[in-house]
C-alpha cells in the first residue's frame, strides 16, 4: 500500500478510536430519567410487532421515532437492561458524526469537545442519530458545493442522510427539508442530470416507506409528546443548549424559573462566552466561505435557514417548545465554522484570542456536565426502589410523576407480574390527602407552577422525607 494511502486509511483509524475512548468516557450509567423511560418501556417487547401495539397504547413521541426505535429494540435483545450498555447504542453515531466531516480542518477536535454532542451521547434518545445524519448530509452537500458542476460526487451521501434523518425523527424530517433546499440552491441544473434520478430512484423505495409510516400515523391521529410553554425563548434556550453552556449554567431546574436576564445577570460567565462563541463563529463563517459565490452561502444558508424557520413557526403557532435537542441537526453549521477559525488561528495567531476561550469553556463545560451532580438526569431509579418498599409495607402512595421509568426498573427487577403490580400507581388519586402516606413528586416547578407546594404540603400534615435528583418524597406525619 502506498504512503498516501496508508495515511488516508490511519487517519479515520485514529479519529475513531478517540471518538470511541471519548464516547465511552462520557458515556454514563445514571438513571433513566422521564423520556429515556418512555423509550425502554416499549423496546423491551419481544418482537417489532408487538413494540409498535404497545406504543400505540402508551402513544408520545416514541411512535415518530421508528429507526431509533427499532434500533434500541434489537440493541436491547444484545445487551439486556444495564443503563450504561443500552446507552452504548449512541457509539457508532458518535463516530459517524466525527468520520462524516473529518476532512473539514480540526472539525474532530470541535465535535468530541462539544458539551451538547457528548452530552446526548449519552442519552437513549434520537438525537445523536440526527446529530450523526446532520453531518453526512452537510458533508455531502458541501462536497457538491466545491466539486464542479456535472459532477454528481456527494448525491447518495446527501440522499440517503435525508432518509436517515427523516427515519430516526419526524422532528428531524423538516432538516431532510433544509437539505434538498440547500441542493437545489446549489445545484439547480441537477433536476435535468440523469446521475441525479438514478440516485433518486435508488433511495426513493426506502423515502415512500418513510413518509408512508409517517403519513399512517398522523392520519390514525398519533401525535408526539405535547411539550409545555412554545414561542421563540424555548428556541434561545435550545442555542444556549447548542452553543455548550449547558455545564457552565446552573440546573436546568433552576434555568426553568429564570427569566434570560435572570440568567444571564446572575451568571455573567455567559453571556462572556455567548459573546467569544458569537465572535468567533461569524469570523469562522467568513473563513470557511470566504471566495466562495453566492449561491454557495445562500445553499448552506437555506439547508439550516428553511427548517429552523419552520420549527420557529410551529413554536409560535402550536405553542410548543422548540428546545436544543429538535434542534440537533443544525450543530456542523453551529461548529464548522469554529473549526475553520480554530485552523486559521494556527496561521493568524490575533483569532486565538476568540477561539480559544471557545474552546475551553467548550471543555470545561462538557467536564461538568459529565461530573457535577447538579447536572445528574432526573433519578427514577431511586424513587421506584423507594416506591415499590412503600408498596410492600402496604402503604398509599401518591405518585406525581411518569410511569414508564418505573415500569422499566421494576421489570428489570421482578418481570412482567412486578411490572404489573405497580398498575396502582396510576390508580385514580384520592380526593383527600388524609389516606395518602406518601406523595411523590418529579419536578415539583413543573407540576406545581406559581405555587408553594412546601408550605400547602406541610399545612396538610406531610413533612418532607428525602429529595434527590428531580425528585421530593413527602410523609404524612400521622401515617406511621
Amino acid at each position: 500500500m502506498k504512503l498516501p494511502a496508508l495515511r488516508s486509511l490511519i487517519h479515520p483509524v485514529l479519529w475513531a478510536v478517540v471518538s470511541i475512548f471519548v464516547g465511552l468516557v462520557f458515556i454514563n450509567g445514571q438513571s433513566f430519567w422521564m423520556d429515556e423511560g418512555n423509550a425502554i418501556i416499549k423496546a423491551i417487547m419481544p418482537n417489532p410487532a408487538e413494540m409498535l401495539g404497545f406504543a400505540k397504547h402508551l402513544r408520545g413521541s416514541e411512535i415518530q421515532m421508528p429507526l431509533f426505535m427499532l434500533c434500541l429494540w434489537a440493541w436491547e435483545k444484545v445487551v439486556g437492561h444495564s443503563e450504561y450498555l443500552l446507552r452504548l447504542l449512541n457509539l457508532p453515531f458518535l463516530v459517524l458524526a466525527v468520520l462524516a466531516l473529518r476532512r473539514i480542518p480540526l472539525w474532530p477536535v470541535v465535535c468530541l469537545t462539544s458539551p451538547f454532542v457528548l452530552y446526548y451521547a449519552g442519552e437513549l434518545r434520537p438525537y445523536m442519530f440526527q446529530i450523526a445524519g446532520a453531518a453526512v448530509g452537510f458533508a455531502s452537500l458541501w462536497r457538491l458545493a466545491e466539486d464542479e458542476e456535472g459532477k454528481p460526487g456527494g448525491l447518495n451521501g446527501l440522499l440517503g442522510a435525508c432518509v436517515f434523518l427523516a427515519a430516526s425523527s419526524l422532528t428531524a424530517a423538516v432538516w431532510s427539508l433544509g437539505l434538498m433546499a440547500g441542493l437545489l440552491i446549489l445545484r439547480p441544473g441537477c433536476l435535468k442530470m440523469v446521475a441525479f434520478w438514478k440516485r433518486v430512484l435508488i433511495w426513493a423505495p426506502l423515502a415512500l416507506v418513510v413518509a408512508g409510516y409517517h403519513g399512517y400515523m398522523l392520519a390514525e391521529g398519533y401525535r408526539g409528546a405535547v411539550a409545555r410553554g412554545g414561542g421563540l425563548l424555548s428556541m434561545g434556550f435550545g442555542f444556549y443548549e447548542l452553543m455548550g453552556m449547558m455545564g457552565l449554567g446552573p440546573e436546568r431546574d433552576v434555568i426553568r424559573s429564570l427569566s434570560a436576564g435572570g440568567l444571564l445577570g446572575k451568571n455573567w460567565w455567559l453571556p462572556v462566552y455567548a459573546l467569544f462563541f458569537g465572535v468567533a463563529w461569524v469570523a469562522g463563517v467568513r473563513v470557511w466561505l470566504a471566495g466562495r459565490p453566492v449561491r454557495v452561502w445562500l445553499g448552506m444558508a437555506v439547508a439550516a435557514g428553511l427548517p429552523l424557520g419552520l420549527l420557529a413557526a410551529v413554536s409560535v403557532l402550536a405553542n410548543f417548545s422548540v428546545l436544543g435537542r429538535h434542534m440537533s441537526p443544525v450543530l456542523p453549521w453551529l461548529l464548522v465554522p469554529i473549526a475553520f477559525l480554530l485552523r486559521e488561528s494556527q496561521v493568524r495567531r490575533v483569532w486565538l484570542i476568540a477561539v480559544l476561550p471557545v474552546i475551553a469553556g467548550s471543555v470545561a463545560s462538557a467536564v461538568i456536565l459529565r461530573t457535577a451532580e447538579r447536572h445528574e438526569r432526573d433519578d427514577y431509579r431511586r424513587a421506584t426502589a423507594m416506591v415499590v418498599e412503600d408498596l410492600k409495607k402496604g402503604r398509599t402512595i401518591q405518585w406525581n410523576a411518569d410511569m414508564n421509568a418505573p415500569r422499566f426498573y421494576v421489570f428489570r427487577e421482578g418481570g412482567m407480574a412486578m411490572m404489573q403490580a405497580i398498575q396502582i400507581l396510576e390508580a385514580e388519586k384520592p380526593e383527600t390527602l388524609f389516606t395518602v402516606d406518601a406523595i411523590y413528586i418529579n419536578r415539583p416547578d413543573l407540576r406545581y407552577p406559581g405555587q408553594d407546594h412546601r408550605k400547602w404540603f406541610a399545612d396538610q400534615g406531610f413533612t418532607l422525607d428525602a429529595e434527590f435528583r428531580g425528585f421530593e418524597v413527602w410523609r404524612n406525619k400521622f401515617a406511621e
